[in-house]
Parts: structure tokens; C-alpha cells; sequence
């Protein structure tokens, strides 16, 4: 039975941006905040950086959507005073303007009440808002709101918006994929005014929508080593279940030194059935009828394959490595005769750090 080491790195995926309408009195336009007009693949560190852990690549500096509200139907352009604002701490969005933290100089808003309940623990996330026209810009989120245009006269029936500088971090490391869907920034409105004339208002959510998955675990390299069983008789496994041949062997892990101080944990997988979650490694040669049962010596409790258990602590006063002893028996697997001949199993062992 052969033990390698496995080194899983794995991906993050962000997809930016969905605009949707609040009301239905003026038509929308998604412009570039279209669900499919942004997607980055990246990861999370596993190391923070000022205390937190920020997705890496940051989204685009800059998230375009024209004309998001367009009252020109109702209302012709340059005929009316215009008055725009956006607030992030509108009712039903997701930012909660009143909890926030300040980092390198920005301030950075929690997120409430999203699809993710890892997120609504953990995460804050900031951004500048900018007119897409000659409007002013970019500001910061003001949690009163942001006013864009004031009674403004000479300007189009339309409202649209830059998001700037967009970034989410997390005060804790995610241990599991994190999916944030249609996250409600705050609400972007539009009012026009005529003399003699109804005064037009519409309004509407702005959204972005993540999908991450988790950093990857820290891990320590592994030996790899072969365990030579010993030879038995097909007379020492005859009924289903039996098991016979103890053999000891120790596995070895060399840890970093970032790990000092921390549990490990370990994962066997059964190199000849990937998917194989069961407490037998599987036997190359199947015609025997034997497989191979591998045990914790700690606690005598039979391994899982593609289960983490406790591996111990690393303790770096003792050493940079950890070792951990198993034993391996030969198991008959049914009842069909034992049949003589090699048995040959292979495991991988991945050791990680919490």
C-alpha cells in the first residue's frame, strides 16, 4: 500500500453586476451591469491582509450600466427638473449603512440579510458611486444617501450609474463555496418635474451577485512510502468480514511554520475508486475477494475514506514534523471463496491545518 501527498487548490468565481427595475412606470436598461458582462476567476488567500481576507482579483474598477432608469417616454429630455440620488441603506437592501468598519481609509459596510449566511456573519463591502453623464463624482457612501442631481434643468430623462472601486472582504476565512446572489447595493430614483405637469419618480435596485469558493487549506507535505504486508493463507480469511495480518506503519508530515500551534486534520482517498467512501481499500486484483482495512492506532477506529479525522497538533517546540501511526489488515470483502494472489491497494493521504 503506496501513501502520497495531494496538494487541492481551489478557484473563486465573481460574477458582477444585474440592475433591475423597482416599479414598471419608466422602462430600464441594463446597460453593462448585465449578468454575463463581467465574470473573474480568482482566489482567497489563505493569509489576511489588515486583519480580513479580500477576494483576489478585485472586481473592475469601474461597472458601467447607461440609462438604468428612463423616463424619456413620460417625459422629454431637457424639459423637466431633475433630481436623482442613490441610497444604500434604502429599504430591502442588503448593506446596513449603520454597521460598518473603516480599513486603509475607507469605510466598508455589513452585508444583512443576503442568500449566504456566511456572508451576512462576515462580510463588509464598499464602493463609489459616479453619474455615467456630466454629473458629479465619485462619492462615497453617504448613508443619508447620495444626492446626484438637484432640480437640475437641461438635463436627459435618464439616470444611470457607475459603480467604482466595488471590493468585499471577510473578517474569517471561508471554509465552504460562498454564493451571494443578486446582492441589493441600494436603490438608484429619478424624479422629474414640470410646471402644470404630474412629477415623475421611478426607482430601482441596483444588484451584484458573487460566487466564491473557498480558500484553499493550508496543507503540510507528506512522505510517500510503501507498507509491505505480510504473506497469509487463504485459510486466514474465510467468512465475510474477517480480518487478519496487522501491519504497523507511521505516516510523516512536515508542516510550515505558519501552521505552529494549530490541529491538523487528514483525508485518505482510495486511489483505485475516487469515489469510494466506505472503510475498505479497494484491492487491483478483485478476483481475490480480500481488500484492505486501514485503522487509526490512536483511537483503533477504522479510517473513512474522503473524511477528514484528527491527525494531531503541530507542536514546533518538538519538531517541524508531525507523525501519526495506522495499521493496515487484510479484509474479506463477501463470500465467495478467498482466491490466492497479489493484493495491492494505493491511498492517498492529504494533511491539512485548520
Amino acid at each position: 500500500m503506496k501513501l502520497l501527498s495531494i496538494l487541492s487548490i481551489a478557484p473563486i468565481l465573481f460574477i458582477l453586476g444585474q440592475v433591475q427595475s423597482a416599479n414598471a412606470a419608466c422602462t430600464t436598461q441594463y446597460g453593462g451591469l448585465s449578468p454575463d458582462s463581467t465574470i473573474l476567476n480568482g482566489s482567497i488567500p489563505n493569509t489576511p491582509s489588515n486583519g480580513v481576507y479580500w477576494p483576489n482579483p478585485n472586481p473592475p474598477a469601474k461597472i458601467t450600466g447607461y440609462s438604468l432608469v428612463d423616463c424619456s417616454l413620460d417625459v422629454p429630455s431637457f424639459s423637466a427638473l431633475k433630481t436623482s440620488w442613490f441610497y444604500a441603506g434604502y429599504d430591502g437592501s442588503n448593506i446596513d449603512v449603520r454597521t460598518s468598519k473603516n480599513i486603509a481609509g475607507r469605510t466598508y459596510y455589513k452585508i444583512k440579510q443576503s442568500s449566504d449566511a456566511f456572508a451576512d456573519e462576515y462580510g463588509y463591502i464598499t464602493f463609489r458611486i459616479q453619474d455615467t453623464g456630466s454629473g458629479p463624482g465619485p462619492l462615497e457612501i453617504n448613508p443619508n444617501g447620495n444626492n446626484i442631481f438637484n432640480k437640475v434643468s437641461n438635463q436627459s430623462s435618464t439616470q444611470g450609474i457607475n459603480i467604482l472601486d466595488l471590493k468585499i472582504f471577510f473578517d474569517r476565512a471561508p471554509t465552504t463555496a460562498i454564493n451571494i446572489s443578486n446582492l441589493r447595493l441600494g436603490a438608484l430614483f429619478l424624479t422629474l418635474e414640470r410646471s402644470g405637469k404630474p412629477t415623475v419618480t421611478q426607482g430601482q435596485y441596483a444588484r451584484v451577485s458573487f460566487n466564491y469558493a473557498p480558500p484553499p487549506r493550508p496543507t503540510c507535505d507528506v512522505t510517500s512510502q510503501n507498507v509491505k504486508l505480510a504473506t497469509i493463507t487463504t485459510n486466514a480469511l474465510k467468512n465475510t468480514g474477517d480480518e487478519a495480518a496487522l501491519t504497523r506503519f507511521t505516516v510523516t508530515a512536515t508542516c510550515p511554520m505558519q501552521a505552529a500551534g494549530q490541529m491538523l486534520e487528514a483525508k485518505m482517498q482510495d486511489n483505485t475508486e475516487i469515489s469510494n467512501n466506505g472503510l475498505i481499500l479497494t484491492n487491483s486484483n478483485k478476483v481475490s475477494n480480500v481488500g484492505l482495512k486501514i485503522y487509526d492506532q490512536l483511537n483503533n477506529k477504522p479510517i473513512q475514506f474522503n473524511q477528514y479525522f484528527d491527525y494531531g497538533r503541530f507542536d514546533t517546540a518538538v519538531s517541524t514534523r508531525v507523525l501519526k501511526n495506522f495499521y493496515v489488515k487484510y479484509y474479506k470483502t463477501n463470500a465467495n471463496p478467498t482466491v490466492a494472489g497479489p493484493v495491492n491497494g494505493q491511498a492517498t493521504i492529504s494533511v491539512v491545518y485548520k
